[in-house]
């Protein structure tokens, strides 16, 4: 039987994510720059990095790979994507950060999202050089992010 773990937002265990990239010191650099990430264990395959606590590993894949670049036609969301759930304030410094670095895609400027509803948040979509797309949020009213509702 596994142990329970607690459901309370005071416990958060690190995420780990590995992702492949077409070319690491490019990725890395990328990651660095525009996001913040820092250094962690790394070789001439892969290098891990601190994502806000979380770890993130990029992996060489070779020159020729890209990313899969799908759109949900429902809601023209970038599939597949990766992200993390900021505080507003955060969120806001992050896009001003991701916007002066040269090179970003943004595939969709920062914009709210369900306005004067309990799921309302911020959010941007952008893709890595290697085509990865990214998106980070913040939610207005963040003690709402598990909030089980239904958006039409």
């Amino acid at each position: 039987m596994s142990p329970a773990l607690p459901s309370s937002s005071a416990y958060m265990p690190p995420f780990h994510l590995a992702i492949a990239v077409h070319d690491l010191p490019l990725a890395t650099a990328f990651y660095k720059d525009a996001l913040g990430c820092t250094d962690g264990a790394s070789s001439k395959y892969w290098q891990m990095l601190n994502m806000y606590g979380h770890q993130l590993v990029l992996h060489d894949a070779g020159p020729t790979y890209r990313a899969l670049e799908i759109v949900n036609e429902h809601d023209d969301v970038p599939m597949p994507h990766f992200g993390l759930c900021l505080t507003v304030p955060v969120f806001h410094a992050l896009c001003a950060r991701v916007a002066s670095h040269k090179g970003v895609q943004i595939v969709h400027k920062p914009h709210v999202r369900y306005a004067g509803r309990p799921g309302e948040q911020w959010k941007i979509f952008f893709r890595d050089p290697s085509g990865n797309n990214l998106e980070f949020k913040a939610y207005v009213h963040p003690e709402a992010m598990f909030t089980a509702y239904s958006e039409t």
